[in-house]
Parts: C-alpha cells; structure tokens; sequence
C-alpha cells in the first residue's frame, strides 16, 4: 500500500513539472504573453483536476484492494473452518467405528517400579486377552486393555480412572490394590470394577457394581469358625493384632463361632511379652490366632492353634485359597504364561486371578442374552470354572474353597477344603 501511495505522489509532481514546463515554453515562442500565460494556468489547472481525480481514483482502487484482501481472509478462515470441522466429523467417525470393533477394557494398578503384584496381575490379564483375539476375538470385537498407573494409592487410581473414561469407551476395570479398589468404586457407580485380589471388608459397601476375584478377610474367620465347630472344638481363646486385616478375621470369626453355639473365654491383644499361661487351662480347645505376622511363643505351648497362615511360625491349622495344582486348567495356563513371557508368573495367583476376570467380562459379551448389563451377569455367576477353581459369586465377594492346611514343623498337609456363606 505504501509503494501505491509514493507512486501517486510521484505522478502528480511529474503533471505539474510538465504544465510549468509548457507555460515557459509558451513564453519564448509565442508573443501572446497574456494568452499564454492565460493558457498554461488553465493547462495547469486542467492538470491538477485530473490529478487529483486520478489521486481519488488510486484511493479508490487501494481501497477496493483492501477490501478483496479481507474477503479473501474471511473466506480462508471459513474454509479452516470447515475443514477443521471435516476432519473432527472423520476423526469421531473412525473413533465410533473403533468403539463399535473393540472391547476396551481398563486396568489400574501397580505398573511401574518392581511390584510383582502389578506385574502378575498386567500379565495374566493380557494373556486372556491373547487368547480371545487369537481366535477372532468376541463376535469379531477384539479386545484392548487400557492400562493406567494406580501406584497403590486413593488419589492416583482417582486421577487414573478420570483419565482412562475421559479418553475410552471403558466397558469394565480391573484394579489389583485394595486401596484402588475401594477407589474407583467411590469414583463411579456405573462402571463395573473387579479387584483381582481385594479382601478388604470394605468392599462390601462400595456399591453393587464392584467385585472381588478373591474372598475378603472376614471369609477366612467364618470357614475357620465352622470347621473348628464341626470338628468338635467348641471353646478357645483369642489372640489378635492392632490391624485392619487381623481385627477383620478375628470379629468374623468370632461371631460365626458363637453363632455356631461356640464358647470364647478371652480376647488377647497380642503385645511383645505377652503371658501364654493363661491360654493353657482346659476351659480352651483350642487358640484362635489372628495376625499378620508371626506371634512369638505360640509354638511353646501344648494346645492346638487355628488361625491365620502368619501367626504360628511352625505349628497350626489355617485356612488359605489356593490353585489346584492337578487342575488341567491351571497345567494349560502354567505352559501358556512361560510361552507366552518366559518364566513363571511373580505371583501365579494373581495371575490367574486377573486371567479369570478378563474371561468373566469378554464372556458377558459373547452369545451371553439374558442379562441386561454385566454387573447382573457377573451377580449371578454360579458354579463359574476358572483357572482358579470354581467361583460362585455372593453380592461383592466369591464364595471359593478355602483349603484347610495343617502346618506342623513346617510341613503342610491339606486336611480339607471348607466354604461358608
């Protein structure tokens, strides 16, 4: 615009240099000086008149200029427009046609840093996943697991599941801490969430939509408490530690056990020097021990010992899920996971309880027509054979056989397989 501007300014000055060019001229060659003069003022003016219509007419015409340049930018940026449009409308195109060809399920968990809870349970899920999509997936729909880093705390799995159904058409999540668990399970009442090995009693008010692959605590005192009662043993005393998962085992155990009829004639918290005498009188048949470590002493005193797997060092009956090592379906998964990764699984049981729950949630997809969504479908699973043993599932928690173990100079013997309700 400027040159345009200069070039006008230019053209003006070389009009006005002519008309002064031909008013002298006028007055060496011609007498008339009067007329002359009369003549070249009135070129002059002719000139000036039509340099400032052609000064208008430069105007108009940069004007006209300006004006097509910002109906150009206008239409460029309608046509941005409608191109970013275009491509959002393809990109949500292809998004819909992926949501509609794949199953997408979530995962939280422990996956960085050296956890083998995280490792076990990532594995065997993605193992189950393999062998669907190996056979052509779930009515064609593969299957995709979304994985996000819960890092075994509330706030982390909180901020991973917001991202992870921000970003996917999450259809169920597997999460492996109780802490991540319990979680997600406050974060939403609509996905349905499967901890592969929560125990935590608190799941059972977590809401209707989240499950367990495995049986919590207090199952582990309500099968201890019958198989006491039915073997005869009908009065004890207990001993405890201060934390969530001993205090859980010992109230479920406790009030099963005098449901049952049963007698308890003291409640010990367990301390460092704690006095065992009083625990050897007859009134006991035995000692009910619940803690998570091992309490020091138990193994000096001559009465049967029933409780958890860490409170006799050598001595005692526990209660434990377990595999089936004979199971043909465990044998298949053993073969497969080393295939598949090249060494045994961190934690086989984990493993094989994330592999389950995987199968559980892709089954619900299959031919499966009778349940409106898959929280009722996994409700009302019964009688269910997985890798890990047969599973019927009771509100929040499976009811699963718990193998009955005698430990005695540190040897294990299975001695039964006991379930409650």
């Amino acid at each position: 615009m400027a040159m345009r501007l200069r070039f006008g300014r230019m053209l003006i000055f070389l009009l006005i240099f002519v008309g002064i060019g031909l008013w002298i001229s006028s007055l060496f060659f011609s007498m008339d000086y009067d007329n002359a003069i009369l003549v070249t003022g009135n070129n002059i003016a002719t000139i000036a008149t039509g340099t400032g219509k052609l000064w208008d007419g430069t105007k108009e015409a940069v004007s006209g200029l300006l004006n097509i340049k910002n109906i150009a930018a206008d239409e460029a940026a309608l046509i941005s427009e409608k191109t970013k449009q275009t491509i959002d409308s393809v990109a949500e195109k292809e998004k819909k046609e992926n949501n509609e060809n794949i199953i997408e399920i979530g995962f939280i968990g422990p996956i960085s840093g050296d956890s083998p809870e995280g490792e076990s349970a990532k594995t065997g899920a993605l193992l189950a996943i393999d062998d669907i999509n190996n056979v052509g997936g779930i009515n064609g729909k593969k299957i995709s697991l979304v994985m996000e880093n819960g890092m075994c705390t509330a706030n982390d799995s909180a901020k991973a599941f917001k991202k992870m159904t921000n970003e996917h058409n999450i259809q169920a999540i597997l999460t492996v801490c109780n802490s991540e668990t319990l979680s997600v399970a406050l974060t939403t009442k609509k996905t349905v969430v499967i901890g592969v090995q929560t125990t935590s009693p608190d799941l059972q008010y977590a809401g209707d939509n989240v499950f367990s692959m495995w049986p919590s605590y207090e199952y582990q005192g309500k099968v201890l408490a019958e198989y006491a009662y039915k073997n005869k043993l009908n009065k004890t005393s207990i001993i405890f530690t201060d934390n969530d998962y001993a205090i859980a085992v010992k109230n479920a155990f406790k009030t099963k056990f005098e449901f049952l009829g049963g007698k308890i004639n003291e409640e010990l918290y367990y301390e460092q020097e704690v006095d065992y005498n009083i625990l050897k009188n007859g009134e006991n048949d035995f000692v009910f021990a619940a803690s998570e470590r091992i309490l020091n002493g138990l193994d000096g005193i001559n009465i049967s010992i029933i409780g958890t797997p860490e409170a006799s060092v050598t001595n005692g009956i526990y209660a434990k899920y377990e595999l089936d090592a004979s199971n043909q379906l465990v044998v298949d998964f053993d073969k497969n996971y080393t295939l598949k990764y090249g060494h045994v699984a961190p934690d086989k049981l984990i493993a094989v309880s994330s592999y389950d729950a995987i199968k559980i949630i892709t089954e619900y997809f299959g031919d499966n027509k009778e349940y409106e969504n898959l929280k009722d479908y996994i409700s009302s699973l019964k009688d269910w054979n997985g890798v890990g043993g047969i599973l019927t599932m009771n509100k929040n928690y499976p009811i699963r056989g718990l193998n009955i173990i005698a430990k005695e100079n540190n040897s294990k013997n299975i001695i039964s397989k006991e379930e409650s309700i």
